[in-house]
Order: C-alpha cells, then structure tokens, then sequence
C-alpha cells in the first residue's frame, strides 16, 4: 500500500516492499528585524512567516525488498541535483510549496558477510521551497 511520496519515491509498504517513514518533525518559524534603541533594550518587528523544515528516517532493509546502497543514492540524487519535489503523506500534500532535500545522514548501518549494506537508517531534512512569482509569470508569458 502507497501511504505518500517525495518526487517519485514512493513510501510504501506490502508484503514485497517495505519504504517507511518514522519520526516525523515539522518546524516553522517567523522572521523578524532587531532594531536597536539607545539607552533601551532592542525592539523587535515582525518581517513575515519564515520557511517550514521538515525532518523524518526511512529505514531500508534487504529483508523487506529494498537494496539500501540503491535507495541511498536515489535520495543523494535529489540532494546533489537541487532538485524541488512535492512531498505527499496520506495521500495529501505537505503544505502550499515544494520541497527541497537539504541533508542526508545514514546511521544505524548493518553489513552482511559479504560487505554490503543490509539495514540502514536515513534521515532527511527538507525545506521548503517558495518559487518565485515574478519568475513564474515571465516564464507563463513568454510561452
């Protein structure tokens, strides 16, 4: 069963495949300027809603249908390349933007006799990615 995706990588699990996400975190913030007073403490004024970072672990086993070093990679390629992507979870996306992968840290890795990987964990961090209005339009006009 398909329960969400980042670009095409689909997060699913069946009895031959098994790509799930845990530890989900979702951080939003606001921007603000410091202006300094003389002789006062500072006075603070609101800019506008900062960006949202998201951060989660899929786990990747060989057990369960998956070739870990393979799936490392794909993630890496999306990394590498900037590439901005929806993130889909329940079958709904995750906010009004796209979506960059700005980190990948692999941990918790298992070798079989052979050497290769056989269990690993990835964690992501995502951020989200505000394209450009002004940009958008141009590129719609001179279509």
């Amino acid at each position: 069963m398909v329960y969400g995706s980042i670009g095409d990588i689909y997060f699913v699990a069946s009895n031959d495949e098994l790509r799930t996400i845990s530890e989900f975190t979702r951080k939003f913030s606001a921007r603000y300027t410091e202006h300094a007073v003389l002789q006062g403490k500072p006075r603070l004024e609101f800019v506008g809603p900062g960006g949202e970072e998201i951060s989660f672990k899929v786990q990747f086993h060989t057990m369960y249908g998956m070739d870990p070093e393979e799936e490392i990679d794909n993630f890496r390629d999306y990394v590498e390349t900037g590439a901005a992507v929806d993130l889909i979870v329940d079958g709904s996306p995750v906010g009004d933007n796209l979506w960059v992968i700005t980190d990948g840290q692999v941990g918790a890795v298992r070798h079989g006799r052979t050497g290769n990987i056989i269990f690993c964990e990835l964690t992501l961090t995502l951020k989200e990615y505000v394209q450009d209005s002004v940009n958008m339009m141009k590129e719609v006009s001179t279509s």
